[in-house]
């Protein structure tokens, strides 16, 4: 058995047609990725009218939460610790021709186990885009993210890359170390950054990694955030799967416990309260 969590979608969002795409669209993106550093989508539904994604459910606290804990930074050993997992995971999703496009520590979960230590959990595929076999992506020039960790090529709406989320996750590991980010307006080309101390491959690296030019960023997130070899735990393999077949309904429920009595409940009255945004919208027009 398993505990889960239940994501609805906004309820200013939820007569949006795109904003429903975008939602399911979401729920068939996680069907594709099986990865203990992803956070899982179990099952997608239809509760009357509203859509619902049944999701695992992590234990532990966002990344920019346990940086304020740790008065903004942290060392270069413990910033590796956090997110060598999201960059393994980043780079399996990439192996599946999936990219993110939204890396940042407000979508990572930082969960201290008693066994294993530290552990981190990639969330939030909601903008990712897929790039199918034959080429062509899933994908709209709509510009989606958020703009501090945003590329300069991914701003100006390009097709989606590896290198986005390369740059997205050395931002995210500059913020770490000095406890600020490198561009807190998003980039710029004539922005100045100050360069990392102290100064190690890592922190080179890192530096390379927020640059504007994606041809000098490293080739991938573990790259990245392990240019070298560490001490400090094992590298986790990844194997690509050829094709993951979706989830059987009644394997899903066999894992699930989903107080239906509750949810019942719940959902009544998230459904009144879109009647009445849409009463509200209707009067407004």
């Amino acid at each position: 058995r398993k505990n889960v969590v239940l994501k609805v979608l906004h309820i200013e969002n939820a007569h949006d047609e795109k904003a429903q795409a975008q939602f399911i669209k979401e729920a068939e993106t996680l069907a594709g990725l099986q990865n203990d550093r992803i956070a899982a989508c179990y099952n997608g539904l239809m509760y009357g009218d509203v859509p619902i994604l049944i999701m695992e459910y992590i234990k532990g606290k966002t990344l920019d939460k346990y940086l304020a804990e740790h008065d903004g930074n942290i060392d270069e050993k413990k910033t590796k610790e956090l997110l060598l997992p999201i960059a393994e995971a980043l780079d399996y999703a990439h192996e599946m021709n999936i990219y993110h496009l939204d890396v940042k520590p407000q979508n990572i979960i930082v969960r201290d186990t008693p066994k294993a230590g530290i552990r981190t959990c990639l969330l939030d595929f909601g903008i990712a885009r897929r790039n199918h076999a034959d080429g062509a992506f899933t994908y709209t020039k709509n510009v989606a993210g958020t703009k501090q960790y945003m590329s300069l090529h991914q701003v100006l709406g390009e097709l989606p890359n590896a290198a986005m989320d390369v740059y997205s996750l050395a931002v995210t590991a500059y913020e770490g170390l000095p406890g600020r980010l490198p561009y807190p307006e998003g980039y710029r080309l004539t922005a100045t950054v100050q360069e990392l101390t102290p100064d190690t491959l890592f922190t080179q690296t890192i530096m390379k990694g927020i640059g504007g030019d994606p041809e000098k960023r490293p080739k991938t997130c573990v790259q990245l955030i392990n240019p070298k070899p560490m001490p400090i735990q094992a590298s986790i393999k990844y194997a690509k799967p050829a094709k993951v077949a979706p989830r059987k309904e009644k394997e899903t429920a066999g894992n699930v416990v989903l107080p239906l009595a509750a949810l019942k409940k719940s959902f009544e009255k998230y459904r009144m309260m879109l009647a009445q945004s849409a009463k509200k919208a209707e009067r407004s027009d």
